[in-house]
């Protein structure tokens, strides 16, 4: 267990610690402590990022860490990058890594949108911690602030652990809903999955980079719109008076360069 205090968070009541952005140590470290004093760790998060897992590997094999471990994570907004499954798998070996897949959606994975952010690990004493809250596995969720001019998310994390069973219902709910999204609700992620997940990600970053390209000729055409100087809009304001007196033709007359062209 995390020792209690304010190093760790602002105000802690026994089996119950708030963990935010300006926690010190920072999230990621709480949880890598836990992971270190677990022999079972289960993990479900929509988004995970391959700087923070490459931090998360490097870390285990220096210390050696052998527990049983599973993730769970999802397709949701085509965040993920298939290297990033790729290395789970690698890792972890490709029954303890599957994606959120409710229903039959395992060939588009539509609407298969995982927003879990949880973090659970059972100790060598069989006590279960749980972590609940916004924080993705990414840098900027659970590292904070990499420079000061890079600022972390604010995030907003719940710490629960058993305190003479006054949370162990909450647990129970908790490791509960895990193992059903994790039985009944996603595919593991093998040779099949991993291709069919690469395509989907592949269309959906066409389809993104397409709209990217729409919007930026968007925002360049309403750029180069010009707008009339004042003696054009003095020439457009007679124009209109003349067409108001039910005249159909008119010449604009003028120097080189007053911008007739705009005009017409």
């Amino acid at each position: 267990m995390i020792p209690s205090g304010d190093k760790y968070c602002g105000h802690a009541s026994p089996g119950l610690r708030f963990v935010h952005e300006g926690s010190e140590p920072c999230l990621y470290e709480q949880l890598f402590t836990l992971w270190r004093h677990s022999k079972d760790v289960r993990i479900a998060v929509a988004f995970l990022s391959v700087r923070m897992l490459n931090i998360l590997m490097a870390q285990l094999r220096n210390t050696g860490t052998d527990v049983s471990v599973r993730f769970l994570t999802g397709a949701m907004n085509g965040f993920n990058e298939p290297r990033v499954l790729e290395k789970l798998r690698a890792h972890f070996g490709k029954e303890n890594v599957r994606l959120y897949c409710p229903g039959d959606k395992a060939e588009t994975f539509n609407s298969a949108n995982l927003h879990v952010k949880a973090y659970l690990f059972k100790s060598e004493n069989n006590d279960w911690t749980v972590v609940l809250g916004s924080s993705n596995m990414t840098g900027a969720a659970l590292l904070g602030a990499e420079n000061e001019n890079l600022p972390g998310n604010a995030e907003w994390n719940l710490l629960v652990e058993s305190a003479e069973g006054s949370n162990n219902a909450v647990l129970t709910e908790v490791l509960e809903r895990f193992e059903y999204y994790w039985r009944e609700a996603s595919v593991m992620l093998d040779d099949e999955t991993l291709e069919t997940y690469r395509r989907v990600y592949q269309e959906g970053q066409r389809k993104r980079e397409a709209v990217e390209q729409r919007e930026l000729l968007d925002q360049a055409r309403k750029l180069l719109k010009p707008e009339p100087r004042i003696i054009q809009r003095e020439a457009l304001e007679r124009l209109e008076t003349l067409r108001g007196m039910g005249m159909r033709r008119a010449a604009i007359i003028g120097a080189t360069g007053i911008g007739k062209t705009i005009i017409s």
